[in-house]
């Protein structure tokens, strides 16, 4: 009896492994289809669940970025397990870019995908929505005010102003975050973002998203990570509320800014935040008549306007600037090769031409890095400072230091000089002149 016992037992722990295993019920197809966008065509995908019913059915919205449909597959997976079609689709190549973008042809894109997707038989066309990711928070409202037919709006991670603002927001946000103060976070989160909004090299920078909230006429859920730290979600969700006339807002405590779970909002964990699917899954079944708004997270750091340029600040006098100051250091550099032109033993000029240079091409490479990759690591901090910022910092007191000792031994060194010697000593002296006020601006003398 033991022995049969002992022996069913084996057979049926066999069977668990070599059995087909039985379907779920949450399984889902996918299928995929051609959107022809007008001037371009692009690949898409359709997550479909089970069972002959028609469906509510949701168009995804990209946020900024290539904006691939694997990107967001496990959004459309988790939704089509909730019961709902899901139509994912590349974003377009053609005239979006990252100096290029229109938030108008992208919304149009997205009322072309939601025309296919309330056509597709498996959807129940009154129940067709469109969902918004980030910069999808934009585009997804402006398509929605667009269309009667749309039944309803989802965006995550959406914006309540300007795209400038939210984008100098983050670079600050990150920035204090980490544990960056004094003069570093103004000069890269201020100035820099002004300098980049200001001379027309961020698209759609001044893009005013209440004008449309307020048309919305579509039940609106909206969703933030409490933990967002690419868009202001205190703020942004306070706009929807305000704006919005039909709206269900929540946020998720442990939420980033894609609804991912995190720990510091800066990682993304693989998985999507307890409770995200389940509730948009329940939001769009019933579409709540009442408003109601979880309340508004907080917010360290609040968003600011970005002031105009003064004339004295605009990108062609910067350039002109940096142009004059690299072209005095390494002139000077070069000039050296005339053995005649050379000062006697002693001089610090040559030591002030190399520490300017270093300070202006370091600059021009870190801070560039900093405001084109916002997950450039920082490295450990000293003082508030990271080690780069902090290293500029101690070879602009040093020019300053060698342009005052330079001035003084002046005299003494070129007595007796030609009139090259002469130049090339006006020269450096000049550029190290017009190297303090810069470095001043860009706050490298300043704590």
């Amino acid at each position: 009896m033991l022995l049969r016992c002992k022996r069913a037992a084996l057979i049926g722990f066999a069977a668990l492994f070599l059995l087909p295993p039985a379907a779920h019920a949450d399984d889902f197809t996918t299928k995929d289809l051609t959107l022809d966008l007008g001037d371009v065509t692009t690949p898409a995908t359709l997550f479909v669940p089970p069972g002959a019913d028609r469906r509510p059915g949701v168009v995804m919205v990209h946020g900024s970025g290539p904006g691939k449909r694997a990107q967001y597959r496990l959004f459309a997976e988790a939704f089509a397990r909730q019961g709902i079609v899901a139509l994912l689709y590349d974003k377009r190549t053609v005239g979006y870019s990252q100096s290029q973008r229109d938030y108008s042809q992208l919304a149009n894109d997205a009322l072309t995908a939601f025309g296919v997707l309330r056509a597709r038989p498996e959807v129940d066309p009154a129940q067709a929505g469109l969902w918004g990711l980030s910069e999808g928070g934009w585009t997804a409202p402006l398509a929605a005010s667009r269309s009667d037919d749309v039944a309803f709006l989802i965006t995550v991670g959406a914006n309540g102003g300007t795209p400038s603002r939210q984008q100098a927001w983050a670079v600050r946000e990150r920035l204090v975050r980490m544990g960056v103060s004094g003069s570093m976070v103004d000069a890269v989160a201020d100035k820099g973002m002004r300098q980049i909004i200001h001379n027309g090299l961020f698209p759609q920078a001044d893009y005013d998203p209440v004008p449309v909230l307020r048309r919305l006429r579509q039940p609106t859920l909206g969703i933030w990570g409490a933990k967002d730290r690419l868009t202001p979600p205190g703020e942004s969700l306070r706009v929807f509320r305000e704006n919005v006339p039909r709206h269900t807002l929540r946020v998720f405590p442990e939420g980033e800014h894609g609804a991912h779970r995190t720990v510091t909002g800066f990682e993304r964990l693989p998985e999507l935040v307890p409770g995200y699917a389940e509730l948009v899954g329940s939001w769009v079944r019933e579409l709540p008549t009442a408003n109601s708004a979880d309340p508004a997270p907080h917010q360290d750091v609040t968003t600011r306007p970005l002031e105009p340029l003064a004339a004295w600040e605009t990108g062609k006098v910067q350039i002109a600037v940096l142009a004059v100051l690299v072209l005095a250091f390494l002139g000077y550099g070069l000039s050296g090769f005339v053995r005649r032109w050379r000062p006697g033993a002693g001089s610090r000029a040559h030591w002030l031409a190399a520490a300017s240079l270093a300070v202006v091409t370091g600059w021009m490479i870190y801070v560039f890095l900093l405001l084109s990759n916002g997950k450039l690591p920082l490295g450990p901090l000293v003082f508030g400072r990271t080690l780069p910022w902090l290293g500029m910092q101690v070879l602009s007191v040093a020019v300053v230091v060698l342009m005052v000792l330079t001035v003084l031994r002046t005299g003494r060194e070129l007595a007796g000089a030609g009139v090259g010697a002469r130049v090339r000593r006006g020269v450096v002296l000049a550029g190290g002149a017009l190297f303090v006020p810069w470095a001043f601006y860009w706050g490298l003398l300043l704590p």
